[in-house]
């Protein structure tokens, strides 16, 4: 994974800023409270959204004070393709709560997800750990250095073995373990269902079911017997009462027949009375037809005379002669039409290609313009940097004339650090040989002036022995040449000493030059770079220029067979509505006979229809006077009927009729109550009958069932068994990768550790099963880390970081990271180290370099940290304005 590009807007003290990472070690520098660790702040919180924001801090915090929206776009690169991670917070100042508004996921510029949850998903999944896991081994961020040191044995080994990916496996095991007690649960629970089945069949038994069916049977045989005597007294008797009812339903026919006799016949002389109404009118109708008869018939000649017809004429024939010319005349028209619609449709598509042919032509002359004034502008740039090269070149051979002035040439310039080493040393050697002389000369001074003083005195203070010609006059002779030598050699070495600083500070105005000159011979190499590119640039133009000129050519003749095209097609279309036009009338000519003919057709037709209804008319009048004849006879007829039924009503007695028959209802009644009774016990000897048989099929049920649940018990105790050689599996699978992640680990650990230690009081770290780490002196002292000084446990912190940021890169924890690790990052990790504790992390961080780590980020305002990185940029902050910007140095 490669971070690319950095975009925040309203973050923490940026307002609105870009940067770009490139491969190699970056430092960001600046002063405290500028905004260097809210860069990695933000890189964190853009990857891992809310999740990122340090637990003392909330979402609103990250927002800068005063602004409601805020914005984090971190683009990167992972397996060769390009994502761009964009979350999106709004704030309300008032209530100081912040949210996220959108959270999405790019990949090669597609969006591939839109919500705050899956786009957190993705990214670990890419990473695959989670802020967490990202925390502690990937940014390393400012006072958590301590984190896996000072936490505890559970948790350090949590966090370790899920940097590893062996937490999964933990996961896992755990989850065979909850399956192992579902299923012992489930055969807990089917072991009581068995139980249950057993005794409800035991329970059915109990009952003696095929014993009492029998017997029910038997009752009921004999009950059935009972039940179709009586339904044959009931039939009989129903018989009866139904003959009897027949006799009286007949009277009240007969007198029902008599009332409808007198309805009908007032109903037939209201007919009679209608019917004659009726045929008045039929009459005047048929006059009335008769006028409109002839007036067609006027009408149809003239229609005759005005298409030179007779009689004999097959008017439908005409009339579709007529309408095929009226057709044959629209389909000319439409045609015509079609082809006008076709030459329309070609000047417009060739009038919508002129167009967007001029449109090309003109963009392309724009762009041919564009790039002209572009290499124009490259070469005025590379005129300024050439310019400027020249400038720098001078003022190099001027910094070297300097230097050879001051007695350096290009090789003395490259040893300059030897030199300054030698003279070092000379100047310790001269200050080390003169505190000797002045010791020896005070020495020497003391003596002289107290041999001077007794010979001043002439004679020994205490013996009074004359002193001429004792050894003090000799010693004291001596004494004075060995001063006056002293004070020479003193003379000589501070000469010396002061040559040698003179030569030192000239050794320092000549590193003064040699960094001037490697700076600039540092921004040369960067203007030839930056001319090749404008010249490679250029040359890309003049290229594409070349190719758009011929493009334009092409335009250009095109345009002009588009235009002919245009004038062609116009000169077409008047031709064709001229053609059109004649067409039309003579179609308007055509339309207006076949009207004609079909109103010919249409007033015969009618003609024919009114002397049908003539006819019918003179029918319907012969009918209605045949239909008043026949209602004189059906009232005849019915006045005979009524009077035959009224002589029968008289020879019946209806009320003995009656009698009778409620005799027979009752006696009915009374056999229905026996035979509901007898059915009802019937009922209830079925009932229990199916109640026995339903017991027998549950008895049935309940075996089949146990046959299942006894499958299924043994079934359950399989799967336990295998679930139990799982969670086993899972427990060795575990033990056995961390054994071999451990082994791995405690090597590069050693391995970074001796390469950093090197000389140092301790031989070598040890790293147990548990996680525990053990580091051990020269003398094989076992020590704690977290007893190690402040800088010492901060170097060794990096150093186990590092060790499991290069196992997770090598692949050796399962081969799922090789080459995917996101880029070091390290927030101020000099904080409590000293500056050979920092030359230590210099180390580290060349060998993490070294082992193929392509991108290594870092905030510190050491200065040394500063001076080896690849890539700086110094953070800066406006005080009148409190926002920060970044200027790559």
């Amino acid at each position: 994974m490669r971070f690319k590009r950095l975009k925040v807007k309203n973050i923490r003290s940026y307002s609105d800023l870009e940067i770009d990472f490139n491969d190699g070690v970056t430092v960001v520098s600046g002063v405290n409270g500028s905004g260097k660790s809210s860069l990695l702040e933000a890189c964190f919180v853009g990857l891992f959204g809310h999740r990122g924001i340090p637990k003392d801090f909330v979402l609103a915090d990250l927002v800068r004070k005063g602004c409601e929206e805020a914005v984090i776009h971190l683009e990167f690169e992972h397996r060769g393709q390009e994502y761009a991670v964009i979350q999106e917070f709004r704030n309300n100042p008032e209530t100081g709560k912040a949210s996220t508004t959108k959270s999405y996921l790019e990949i090669d510029g597609e969006v591939v997800v839109n919500q705050a949850t899956q786009t957190y998903d993705s990214i670990r999944n890419l990473l695959r750990m989670d802020e967490e896991a990202y925390k502690n081994c990937v940014y390393i961020r400012q006072g958590d250095i301590d984190v896996l040191i000072n936490a505890r044995k559970k948790d350090r080994q949590r966090m370790i073995d899920d940097l590893l990916q062996i937490g999964r496996l933990e996961e896992y095991r755990e989850r065979a373990k909850s399956a192992r007690t579902g299923v012992g649960r489930h055969i807990t629970e089917t072991h009581a269902r068995i139980k249950d089945q057993q005794e409800e069949i035991e329970t059915i038994d109990a009952t003696k079911p095929v014993a009492r069916k029998n017997q029910l049977n038997t009752d009921l045989k004999q009950l059935q017997q009972e039940v179709a005597n009586l339904e044959t007294m009931r039939d009989r008797t129903s018989t009866r009462i139904e003959k009897d009812r027949q006799h009286i339903e007949q009277y009240t026919r007969t007198q029902k027949q008599i009332d409808e006799l007198d309805r009908g016949i007032s109903g037939l002389e209201k007919r009679k009375k209608e019917a004659l109404t009726s045929l008045e009118s039929k009459r005047k109708e048929g006059d009335r037809l008769h006028k409109s008869i002839l007036e067609i018939e006027n009408k149809i000649q003239e229609l005759y005379d005005y298409f030179e017809l007779d009689e004999t004429t097959d008017v439908d024939n005409f009339t579709a002669r007529t309408e095929k010319e009226e057709r044959d005349a629209y389909e000319k028209i439409s045609q015509i039409k079609n082809k006008q619609d076709l030459k329309l449709q070609e000047r417009e598509n060739s009038q919508k290609g002129l167009t967007e042919t001029k449109q090309n032509l003109s963009a392309l002359e724009e762009a041919i313009k564009k790039r002209s004034t572009q290499e124009k502008n490259r070469l005025k740039e590379i005129e300024e940097i050439n310019l400027e090269y020249s400038v720098l070149e001078d003022e190099i051979g001027t910094l070297l004339e300097n230097a050879q002035s001051m007695g350096f040439d290009r090789r003395k310039l490259d040893n300059l650090e030897e030199l300054e080493d030698l003279l070092l040393n000379k100047q310790r050697h001269l200050h080390g040989k003169e505190k000797e002389v002045r010791t020896r000369l005070d020495q020497l001074s003391k003596t002289l002036t107290e041999h001077r003083n007794l010979l001043e005195k002439g004679a020994c203070p205490t013996c009074g022995q004359d002193l001429q010609g004792s050894t003090i006059v000799n010693d004291t002779k001596e004494e004075e040449l060995q001063k006056k030598e002293l004070e020479e050699q003193l003379e000589k070495l501070i000469q010396d000493t002061q040559r040698t600083e003179e030569k030192i500070a000239t050794l320092k105005e000549a590193g003064k030059i040699k960094k001037q000159v490697d700076e600039k011979r540092q921004k040369q190499l960067l203007i030839n770079q930056k001319q090749e590119n404008l010249t490679s640039y250029n040359e890309e133009l003049k290229k594409q220029n070349q190719e758009d000129e011929k493009k334009k050519q092409e335009l250009s003749e095109r345009i002009g067979e588009l235009e002919k095209d245009i004038k062609r097609a116009e000169d077409e279309i008047k031709e064709i509505q001229q053609t059109a036009k004649t067409a039309t009338e003579h179609h308007k000519k055509m339309k207006e006979n076949l009207e004609s003919a079909k109103y010919l057709i249409k007033i015969r037709q009618d003609h024919t229809q009114m002397q049908s209804d003539h006819q019918h008319l003179k029918t319907g009048i012969a009918d209605i006077q045949e239909n008043v004849r026949f209602i004189d006879e059906q009232i005849a007829e019915k006045k005979r009927n009524k009077k035959q039924l009224e002589n029968e009503l008289g020879k019946e007695n209806i009320e003995k009729l009656e009698k009778k028959l409620h005799e027979f209802q009752q006696a009915y009644q009374k056999i229905i109550g026996d035979i509901e009774e007898k059915n009802k016990q019937k009922t209830d000897l079925l009932k229990e009958i199916g109640q026995i048989e339903t017991n027998l099929k549950r008895k049935k049920a309940l075996q089949e069932k146990l046959k299942v649940f006894n499958n299924r018990e043994k079934y359950l105790k399989a799967v336990r068994s295998d679930v139990e050689n799982l969670e086993d599996m899972y427990m060795r699978l575990r033990a056995d990768l961390r054994t071999r992640n451990i082994d791995a680990l405690d090597r590069l650990l050693n391995e970074i550790f001796s390469f950093m230690y090197t000389n140092n009081a301790y031989s070598h770290i040890q790293l147990d099963t548990d996680y525990e780490l053990t580091i051990y002196e020269k003398d094989g002292t076992p020590l704690e880390p977290k007893l190690l000084s402040g800088g010492e446990r901060a170097i060794f912190n990096l150093v186990l970081r590092c060790a499991i940021y290069r196992l997770l890169s090598e692949g050796l924890a399962g081969g799922e990271y090789r080459n995917e690790m996101p880029p070091l990052i390290m927030d101020e990790p000099t904080v409590f180290l000293d500056r050979g504790h920092v030359h230590q992390l210099l180390k580290l961080i060349d060998l993490m370099r070294d082992m193929g780590v392509g991108q290594i980020l870092i905030v510190s305002h050491d200065e040394t940290l500063i001076d080896s990185a690849d890539n700086v940029f110094e953070v800066q902050k406006d005080p009148t304005t409190n926002i920060s910007s970044i200027i790559a140095q």
